[in-house]
């Protein structure tokens, strides 16, 4: 945000500001990141990149993203490996709807592969680690990767509103990325609240 926008806030005098800036994807730190072949969970349905034939998908919640992404890339076509740091795949979804996501995985052939994370991204090879062993293992056979690792909240507007107003709060994946009930549940309580 720019100090033009911070004048114009403060000039309304505002008695509140409620930030509800949503989330964004979480990038790990790791060697490689930044590899071109990378596309994140959030831009796989409207990103013009092009996808390989041979796909892992790297899944951190253990939620719909990753296995949706997994289902919408197989249907397509392609060759597909889930990979989870959970104790199973869909682990923290509702147990019938993942009964659901599971069964339409086995049906299209995906390649399911629990209790591992991304450590590096080296040229054509990709280092995955054992979250119970610690054993590395470096996967070949892939052209693109798709990361689903969770989400961080975008706090930086709610810093730059502080003292522009009497309160200032967050709400929603900006106060801690959840669902859309936790969302609109803090935006009900904080109206109320004022």
């Amino acid at each position: 945000m720019g100090y033009k926008y911070e004048i114009e806030i403060s000039e309304s005098n505002p008695d509140a500001i409620i930030c509800a800036t949503g989330s964004r994807p979480y990038t790990p730190a790791i060697e490689g990141i930044d590899d071109p072949r990378i596309i994140m969970s959030d831009d796989l349905f409207s990103s013009t990149k092009k996808v390989g034939e041979n796909v892992l998908v790297f899944d951190f919640g253990g939620d719909w993203p990753g296995m949706e992404a997994a289902i919408y890339l197989a249907e397509k076509g392609h060759q597909v490996t889930l990979i989870s740091s959970r104790l199973h795949i869909g682990e923290t979804v509702h147990q019938y709807l993942r009964n659901e996501y599971l069964k339409k995985l086995y049906n299209l052939n995906v390649t399911l592969l629990p209790h591992y994370d991304i450590g590096a991204i080296k040229e054509d090879q990709v280092i995955i680690r054992n979250l119970f062993t610690q054993q590395k293992q470096e996967l070949t056979n892939w052209d693109s990767i798709v990361l689903s690792l969770g989400r961080i909240p975008n706090t930086e507007l709610f810093e730059e509103m502080k003292g522009h107003a009497p309160i200032v709060k967050q709400i929603g994946d900006c106060l801690g990325p959840r669902t859309i009930e936790e969302a609109t549940h803090e935006g009900m309580m904080s109206v109320i609240s004022l």
